[in-house]
């Protein structure tokens, strides 16, 4: 390829400009500098008014011009000059047209074969005679030459950024493909592209449009996948993949970009990145299906250049990226392949010992201690009911507070009593005076009356001197109210066989043992059993399974059957109620089959057949 300093520059005549002139002019920086000084040059050649101008369209748009002469407005707007201008183009020698109304003639001609851009000069008539027309096309051979050179300059800077682009990204995929695990891989796929289309974030992606995973996010090597800002970036992923082609924000970007199709709204991503645009580019593999995307977001809207940049690299990226996933693949398998197939031979040992110890430890025979809710109950519980109707008078306990056998709980009201007792004395007084009356008068038929309605009301008497005997609502044992508050239930009248308390002895308590449905095989009555307490952090005695169950039952939504075991409460800080969680111990099991029986399980319980 030559390089600026290699080509050779045509000889100027004297006056005209010198080698470095011609140099700085063919290493200008833009095109219209460049066309601006070769006008300049070639009318300090020629001494005459130059044009350079291009077709465009159909129409024909000066690129520069040097004025040596004025113009009449409109002149280059003129058909026949037009049309001189274009035949021009298509000529490397000259076409002239003589324009009689202001005495010039139109000197048109090609900088390159069948091109787009000429060279046009307005001569005067009266000068030109065959030795200028000579002269003059000799001294064009230089301008031409000058765009020559300059294209040729133009394609080598192409073919040398082409190359330096095409190094750059096969480096890239040599260092990701032979970077040491799948995450590190991505991340320098992933820093790579930021550097190469010149983007303020790219992020790297894998997955479908169900779930598409970010895998890689430059800049930054740590990243959490719950953040906000993940979150996004895989939604808008997923959504590249679902319409199966490239999709930007915002809608100023397409026009940059055919076949870019609008995304939804992202102003809410763009301003937590600070980034005024962004483009996805779905992934594909040979087959056309698209396995993963890559994501640019800008700092500024992106030229039409770097958007064509991005879309050309998208196969090689996907290339990459299925690259690295082969090479270095994630999970146990890329644990196997980093630390025992690519390990050296001490490594591989050190791996293969770890491994041999760790199925040996599985088969170690360990105590299977299985552990199950479990609440307290008392041993025994005593419910204190209403002896017959009437209204409460008085409570004197609450629940919680102990009790001793005999103590009053609560009282009823006796003063309806009272009335119907003297009411029923008073009738049975008269009943009595009566049938000694009957008896005087040898009445025996009425006398028989008087005493069997005596017999009834003395009846009534005795049941009327129970209940007021029997007013005070005693305890039946030593012990606690369970439950019982009847503290805003004083003057409401209660029922026969009415509950007011449970009523239950500490001394010793039950503890109910919820065992699922899915280890019961794995207990049995006797076994040992460890009770600790929520409400007790120290609390802790042991026990034996005492009864099973036969019949499961639901708890907490669970199926599990029920155990019980006794716990000594000499201490009185066990409380009916208080939840824990007992460990029922199994017997010896590998400790393979401890970690691993309940996901085998489960997998055995819900595969198809």
């Amino acid at each position: 390829m030559k390089s600026a300093e290699a080509i050779r520059l045509p000889a100027p005549p004297g006056g005209s400009a010198t080698p470095q002139e011609l140099k700085s002019l063919l290493q200008a920086k833009d095109d219209s500098q460049f066309y601006r000084g070769l006008a300049a040059h070639a009318a300090e050649l020629t001494g005459a008014t130059t044009l350079i101008y291009a077709e465009q369209s159909g129409t024909v748009a000066l690129l520069a011009t040097r004025i040596r002469v004025s113009l009449p407005p409109g002149l280059l707007e003129a058909p026949e000059v037009r049309a001189t201008l274009v035949a021009g183009l298509k000529s490397r020698t000259r076409v002239m047209h003589k324009l009689n109304q202001v005495g010039l003639i139109l000197w048109a001609m090609g900088l390159e074969q069948e091109g787009s851009v000429g060279v046009a000069l307005l001569l005067s008539a009266s000068a030109l005679d065959p030795a200028q027309e000579t002269r003059l096309a000799q001294m064009l051979i230089i301008p031409q030459s000058l765009y020559g050179q300059r294209r040729l300059l133009q394609e080598s800077e192409s073919l040398r950024h082409g190359l330096d682009q095409t190094c750059l990204f096969l480096d890239t995929i040599y260092r990701s493909a032979s970077a040491p695990t799948f995450r590190r891989g991505m991340q320098v796929l992933a820093e790579d592209l930021r550097t190469f289309v010149g983007a303020e974030y790219v992020a790297v992606g894998l997955g479908s449009r169900l779930n598409c995973r970010v895998e890689a996010l430059a800049p930054g090597s740590k990243f959490d996948h719950r953040s906000q800002t993940l979150q996004r970036a895989a939604q808008l992923m997923r959504e590249s993949i679902a319409v199966g082609s490239a999709i930007g924000w915002p809608l100023e970007i397409l026009a940059a970009m055919p076949g870019l199709n609008l995304a939804s709204d992202q102003d809410g991503l763009l301003d937590q990145l600070k980034a005024k645009a962004v483009t996805v580019h779905p992934l594909k593999n040979v087959e056309g299906e698209i396995f993963g995307v890559w994501v640019c977001w800008w700092a500024e809207r992106p030229a039409a250049e770097k958007l064509r940049l991005a879309d050309a690299v998208t196969p090689h990226v996907g290339a990459a990226a299925k690259t690295i996933r082969m090479a270095r693949p994630a999970g146990l398998l890329g644990f196997y392949q980093q630390h025992v197939a690519e390990a050296r031979w001490s490594r591989r040992s050190v791996v293969l010992a770890l491994l041999l110890l760790f199925t040996a430890l599985m088969f170690v025979p360990l105590p299977y201690k299985l552990g199950v809710p479990c609440w307290s109950d008392p041993e025994l519980r005593r419910q204190v009911a209403v002896p017959f109707d009437g209204i409460l008078a008085a409570a004197h306990v609450k629940p919680g507070q102990q009790i001793q056998q005999g103590q009053v709980l609560a009282e009823l009201d006796g003063k309806e009593i009272g009335w119907k007792l003297a009411e029923v004395q008073a009738r049975l007084n008269a009943l009595t005076k009566r049938r000694d009356q009957m008896l005087a008068a040898e009445n025996m038929s009425e006398a028989q009356l008087a005493s069997l309605e005596m017999a009834s009301l003395d009846a009534e008497r005795r049941l009327l001197q129970y209940q007021s005997e029997n007013l005070q609502i005693r305890s039946p044992l030593d012990g606690v109210v369970i439950s019982g508050d009847l503290s805003q239930s004083e003057g409401v009248p209660v029922q026969r066989g009415q509950r007011l308390f449970d009523v239950a002895p500490i001394e010793s308590f039950t503890v109910q043992l919820a065992v699922p449905a899915s280890e019961i095989r794995h207990v049995a009555p006797g076994m040992s059993v460890s009770i600790r307490l929520e409400s007790e952090a120290e609390f802790r005695q042991t026990g034996v399974v005492n009864t099973l169950e036969p019949v499961s039952r639901i708890h907490e939504g669970k199926n599990v059957f029920l155990g019980t075991t006794t716990l000594d409460n000499s201490s009185g800080r066990l409380r009916p109620g208080m939840q824990g969680k007992a460990r029922i111990t199994s017997g010896n099991k590998s400790l393979g089959w401890i970690l691993f029986h309940r996901p085998l399980e489960f997998i055995r319980l819900n595969l198809p057949w």
